[in-house]
């Protein structure tokens, strides 16, 4: 028999993620963490401005900025179940917007994914 695929929100902290080959991209990322099914878990994001114009002006950095200076904020993660094993997430970025007070981070398109068992940070948070 087949099982479908289930869906759980969790809103989790989250913090900024520098990476070298992100700036040179025009990229951010970020990586949310908590408990998810019991077990500590790290949901990687890596994201572009939608708008090409962000670029130009001083957007980007400022972006960047605010995520550094972000301490105990929390975005939802929308966590994707198939034969109740996690397999996926989806970020939401209107959470995000709306904790950071940020509307530019409404104009971000998911580039990439992951999740991970550990923190892909390198350096203090």
């Amino acid at each position: 028999m087949f099982r479908k695929i289930e869906y759980k929100k969790e809103k989790l902290p989250f913090y900024y993620i520098k990476e070298k080959e992100d700036e040179e991209a025009g990229a951010i990322s970020i990586e949310a963490y908590g408990k998810i099914d019991g077990i500590t878990k790290y949901l990687y994001a890596t994201f572009i401005l939608l708008d090409p114009t962000m670029y130009d002006g001083n957007d980007y950095e400022d972006m960047i900025e605010v995520l550094k200076k972000t301490k105990e904020k929390n975005v939802i993660i929308n966590l994707k179940y198939k034969k109740g094993e996690l397999v996926g997430f989806t970020l939401d970025c209107e959470s995000l917007a709306k904790n950071l007070n940020d509307e530019r981070f409404n104009k971000i398109e998911i580039l990439y994914m992951g999740i991970n068992n550990e923190s892909a940070i390198r350096e203090e948070k």
